[in-house]
């Protein structure tokens, strides 16, 4: 999948899954800022949607975004379910970078969804669903101390992570 092998310590795996997390949840920022104050002051450019399908695009959109961010959550959580505890440290720790890669790309896919439903229908339940999605987003934002919960790592992997030692 998308998941880079060259770590060597705890603290560098952190850090490059950190920059990503943190590039992720800082790109549907922009265009988000930027429609959410044109629809303060109902500016948000028409596209041209009647009634009935800006009413079918916010239902459609909202749902979609929700259902997203839910299986992205729910798919972790049972991927966390399959990891090996007797798997070397490394292994464990390229899967739970897959499986942390896939959350925050289906969470990036919603909280565009929402974006988008926002410039579509000019709704304001796109914002609320926007907000709720970045909430998700930084409840399990990447760290040592999640590594080791989610992995339930041994104590001598846990060591290893969090005194920055060489990762065989």
């Amino acid at each position: 999948m998308l998941s880079n092998t060259s770590f060597k310590t705890g603290e560098d795996f952190y850090h490059r899954l950190n920059f990503l997390f943190n590039l992720l949840v800082a790109t549907p920022l922009l265009p988000f800022a930027v429609l959410y104050l044109l629809s303060i002051k109902d500016q948000i450019p028409d596209v041209g949607l009647s009634g009935v399908v800006k009413i079918v695009t916010t239902i459609i959109l909202s749902i979609a975004a929700v259902v997203i961010a839910t299986k992205a959550v729910m798919d972790y959580r049972n991927q966390k379910l399959q990891f090996d505890p007797a798997a070397p440290l490394r292994k464990k720790l390229i899967r739970l970078h897959e499986a942390l890669i896939q959350k925050f790309l289906w969470l990036e896919v919603a909280s565009f969804l929402s974006i988008l439903g926002l410039w579509l229908s000019q709704h304001k339940i796109h914002i609320v669903v926007f907000v709720i999605i970045l909430v998700i987003f930084s409840l399990k934002r990447p760290a040592i101390k999640m590594f080791v919960e989610d992995l339930k790592l041994k104590e001598n992997e846990s060591r290893i992570l969090r005194n920055k030692e060489l990762i065989e």
